[in-house]
């Protein structure tokens, strides 16, 4: 058994065949199938039920997929460790984020932070803080931005961010003229909101719930520039986090009669290897720009 029969493998769970498995792979089918016999024949074990017109695991298949996943991962991370080692202050950042981060808090950091380290890139997704932290114990990102509230006992989080949260509406809309909001009279207002699964709509959601009252939506979308837009056309009112009126020219921040807030943490998760890119990336936003040095 080696590291490329176990790729072809899982390639072919993924897939479900061995004919995308090999279009995935850019190799013959040929070379697939004999790949996957070899290595049953090689542990003694059937690993695919193959019937007609679908292929499926067998028990001794699912327990080999779990631990080739443990297998591969703990490889690609000795491969980045050596590449790091050779290679210096190079590599990759992949970070989940929310649209609001990534929008008004992120690019004048990762800019400042690639001025001082241009060898790093990064990929950025910004489908919400709870999405970030799917990802992150999936393994499919190194970081990600996410809510402290709570936090899973597999993960290390740092907080960051402990910021407002605020209704938003043009400045010469009629509310822009109030100090302060009470939540009934903002979820009578037409909304613009993110959809189910963000933290920012669970929260609104959740404080109706409380006072027995059925938010007005006039928007409902994860594009923020497009929530933004409704609100700078008095077509609707924001619930977003203070920043985003502070930098959006044309927007009044409303804070709420009975104060929101927003703790947001940097996180990773525990007994993972943590690249040389991602530590001085975390290091560079929980330290500050002046503090950081290799």
């Amino acid at each position: 058994m080696d590291i490329r029969q176990l790729k072809v493998f899982t390639a072919v769970v993924d897939c479900g065949s061995f004919t995308a498995a090999a279009e995935k792979l850019h190799v013959a089918q040929s070379a697939v199938s004999i790949a996957v016999k070899k290595l049953e024949t090689d542990l003694g074990l059937t690993l695919f039920d193959r019937g007609e017109r679908q292929i499926r695991l067998t028990a001794e298949g699912e327990v080999l997929n779990q631990q080739a996943r443990h297998l591969l991962g703990a490889f690609a991370q000795t491969q980045q460790q050596l590449r790091e080692l050779k290679g210096g202050e190079q590599g990759t950042v992949r970070l989940g984020t929310s649209a609001m981060l990534g929008s008004y808090y992120l690019p004048d950091r990762i800019a400042a932070f690639r001025a001082r380290y241009p060898g790093i890139n990064f990929q950025v997704n910004g489908e919400g803080t709870s999405r970030a932290q799917e990802q992150l114990l999936a393994g499919e990102i190194d970081m990600g931005m996410i809510n402290l509230r709570k936090v899973p006992a597999a993960l290390s989080a740092y907080p960051l961010i402990d910021e407002p949260i605020v209704a938003c509406v043009a400045r010469d809309h009629p509310l822009a003229r109030r100090d302060t909001i009470d939540f009934a009279t903002f979820a009578a207002e037409p909304l613009a909101l993110y959809g189910e699964g963000y933290y920012l709509r669970e929260l609104v959601d959740d404080q109706c719930r409380r006072l027995g009252v059925a938010p007005v939506i006039a928007l409902e979308t994860n594009i923020l520039r497009l929530m933004m837009a409704m609100v700078l056309a008095k077509e609707a009112v924001g619930f977003a986090l203070a920043r985003v009126a502070a930098q959006e020219p044309g927007l009044k921040a409303i804070p709420f009669e009975q104060p929101l807030t927003l703790q947001l943490g940097i996180a990773w998760r525990k007994n993972s290897y943590l690249s040389i890119a991602n530590r001085l990336f975390a290091d560079f936003l929980l330290l500050g720009e002046d503090v950081v040095e290799r």
